[in-house]
């Protein structure tokens, strides 16, 4: 997938989440370029449980993957900004720099 093409799934996934959970505040879909793997996200807010999710949506592989970040939304603005921050490290390996 494309830059384009993260963020057209990044958006879907907004939007499909906005009809299947109303009563939850989502952001617009946003579009993170800076790391090896362009990264779709948006966030969601729910009141009642007081947490907050980041759903992030990439490619690696030839698959999409779907990432869900889950946090007290009391410690929302640490998680947002730390979380944020990761999708610039994303990238895709053949597996050989892994360390074990």
């Amino acid at each position: 997938m494309d830059s384009g093409q993260t963020w057209q799934a990044a958006w879907a996934l907004q939007e499909m989440a906005g009809e299947l959970f109303p009563e939850y505040e989502r952001s617009p879909a946003y579009l993170d370029e800076r790391g090896g793997l362009p990264v779709g996200w948006f966030r969601m807010s729910m009141a009642e449980r007081e947490e907050e999710h980041i759903k992030a949506v990439c490619a690696a592989g030839g698959k999409m993957v779907l990432v869900t970040f889950t946090y007290p939304a009391g410690a929302a603005l640490q998680w947002r900004s730390i979380i944020r921050h990761s999708f610039g490290t994303w990238r895709e390996t053949d597996g050989a720099d892994q360390r074990g």
